[in-house]
């Protein structure tokens, strides 16, 4: 069994990739629920992208039978994330939203605070 933390942790990593990262062009599925990870074999022979959400997950896997490049320039993103959303788009059709949820033992700092402590900072008061 994987700990709850470790989970959580490697889940928001994920949801990063697409919100923030090589994923991005998920993001055209209007959904705040999805996580995932593109990748690239060396000398671009293999691209995929493993995306999911609490109740879904699915990998695109982009190569040859007989292994050769695929191009100078082929990622996983380039490559394999456009199929993912084309597939997912059908496949999560009128889905609501699947959030992972959030374990009781994360605190989440609101960005209030965190803005009331870097003005008090930026005063000379401490933290």
């Amino acid at each position: 069994m994987a700990d709850e933390r470790s989970v959580y942790i490697l889940h928001s990593i994920m949801q990063d990739v697409v919100r923030r990262g090589t994923g991005r062009r998920a993001l055209a599925l209007n959904r705040n629920d999805l996580a995932g990870k593109t990748g690239t074999t060396n000398d671009q022979i293999d691209t995929w992208f493993a995306g999911f959400n609490h109740n879904i997950a699915t990998t695109v896997w982009v190569g040859f039978d007989q292994p050769a490049p695929l191009g100078r320039g082929e990622f996983g993103a380039s490559t394999a994330l456009p199929i993912w959303v084309d597939y997912m788009q059908v496949a999560m059709k009128d889905a609501p939203s699947a959030q992972h949820a959030t374990p009781k033992w994360y605190r989440q700092h609101s960005h209030q605070s965190k803005n009331r402590r870097a003005s008090q900072a930026r005063r000379g008061r401490e933290l």
